[in-house]
């Protein structure tokens, strides 16, 4: 039996697919490199990917919402960072980490979230009385976004995708949906 959040994020998917046409497979493929980085707290790669997605974005036609997903997930990314517990599979000669465990270098974070403007491409609008935590709530529709975009134009990450971010975007999903 499919439950409401589960028919609610696949109508979104769906919906999605149609407004970001003008992202190409290469930049998906970093959303979605990104969005399994962050689910899975490597939070350095989750950062790393987003800088690497936002320079393509800005040369694509995408709605600007998405690349505002993609920079609130790296200012997670980046506050996370320190919690991080697993190790940069990229070492120096000398066998260290490279950048270490839980540091994101040279990133800054950058104030951002969604406004009146994104609404069409958010999967969760409330009312502004209704949000509890923004941060939260922005980053819920961060995650929601950038898989609809990583599943809609990076079919090579489709089955990856499924099996390491679907449950957790729908997790986040679910807490806003009343079954």
């Amino acid at each position: 039996m499919v439950t409401e959040a589960e028919e609610f994020l696949k109508k979104y998917v769906e919906e999605i697919g149609g407004s970001v046409k003008g992202v190409d497979e290469k930049t998906g493929h970093l959303i979605a490199s990104m969005l399994t980085g962050y689910k899975n707290a490597i939070y350095s790669k989750a950062a790393r990917n987003a800088d690497k997605a936002l320079s393509l974005l800005n040369k694509c036609d995408s709605p600007p919402a998405l690349a505002k997903a993609v920079l609130i997930i790296k200012n997670s990314s980046i506050k996370l960072a320190p919690m991080q517990k697993s190790m940069s599979s990229s070492y120096t000669w000398e066998g260290k980490a490279f950048g270490g465990v839980g540091k994101v270098e040279d990133s800054e974070i950058e104030e951002c979230e969604f406004g009146p403007g994104d609404e069409e491409y958010l999967a969760l609008v409330l009312p502004p009385d209704e949000i509890k935590v923004a941060e939260e709530y922005n980053v819920d529709n961060a995650l929601a976004l950038c898989y609809a975009v990583a599943l809609n134009s990076s079919p090579l990450d489709g089955q990856s995708l499924r099996e390491w971010v679907y449950t957790y975007v729908l997790t986040k999903i679910s807490d806003y949906i009343a079954e």
